[in-house]
């Protein structure tokens, strides 16, 4: 267990190296190592970044994914800290020397000292979070009808099967894991929703909609796509509330501007 540190062996595939031989002189080394993987090839370290970020399309993010696998090693490593102090009284002296280690590296990375963290959440940081989600569930509910509502058109009931083949498999796989209690189209996570608009096979059927807005918006396919994105993010930061990264002034006017332009995408009147 204490190799994990002496050593700096990747917790996901055992590997102590990078692929030019070298071994991991660094945390950061250690975390570029995974966050190459996860960008570059579809295994078990872009299935847990995935599972972390939340975010199928985090390679426009890559700096902010590796700062993100960093502080998510070290929290791995409290894990073992954990185990070690369980097992043995060998185990509580290993845990010590972890703890220190882990003490070094958080300050070399500069990572708050988990007991100076404040953890009581405030009234008003509560408040900030839910008002956040409201929007963000209105959001992704009007868009999953709304697509539903227009594709449906040409499938039925299986309108699923306008989504790109790769995220019909996925939601496929998903829904098989919950015993097909929910309909494929249950499993879209919010991004999901501008791949099936993106969709070449689809865009004709959403065009009229996005014709609609052509006098309050220069090219309304753009202004969609990039508001979900940055929408997108914010989504990310509501949903893991443990990293404290409470909603601000600029993140509400950024919800509600796209709010307000899916309300006219989705209810706006044919000419």
């Amino acid at each position: 267990m204490l190799g994990v540190l002496k050593t700096l062996i990747c917790p996901l595939c055992g590997k102590g190296e990078n692929a030019q031989g070298l071994s991991f002189s660094s945390p950061r080394a250690l975390s570029l190592h995974v966050s190459w993987f996860a960008i570059n090839r579809n295994d078990v370290h872009q299935s847990w970044v995935l599972n972390l970020l939340g975010n199928p399309n985090f390679t426009t993010v890559r700096n902010a994914t590796i700062n993100q696998i960093e502080t998510q090693i070290r929290f791995y490593v409290m894990e073992l800290v954990t185990e070690a102090e369980e097992k043995s009284s060998e185990g509580e002296a290993e845990a010590e020397t972890l703890r220190q280690e882990i003490e070094r590296m958080t300050r070399s990375l500069g990572i708050p000292e988990l007991e100076a963290k404040e953890w009581e959440r405030t009234q008003e940081e509560r408040y900030e979070y839910i008002r956040a989600y409201a929007i963000i569930w209105e959001l992704e509910i009007m868009l999953h009808r709304f697509a539903e509502l227009i594709l449906s058109e040409k499938h039925g009931a299986n309108w699923w099967y306008a989504f790109p083949l790769d995220l019909q498999q996925k939601c496929l796989s998903l829904a098989h894991e919950d015993s097909n209690q929910v309909s494929p189209d249950g499993y879209i996570n919010f991004l999901n929703l501008s791949e099936i608009f993106k969709n070449k096979e689809n865009k004709v059927f959403f065009q009229p909609a996005f014709e609609n807005l052509r006098s309050d918006y220069k090219s309304p396919e753009s202004e969609f796509h990039g508001k979900i994105r940055d929408v997108n993010i914010i989504r990310n930061k509501v949903m893991h509330p443990l990293k404290r990264q409470t909603p601000i002034k600029e993140d509400f006017v950024t919800l509600e501007n796209f709010l307000a332009f899916v309300k006219k995408l989705t209810t706006k009147e044919q000419p």
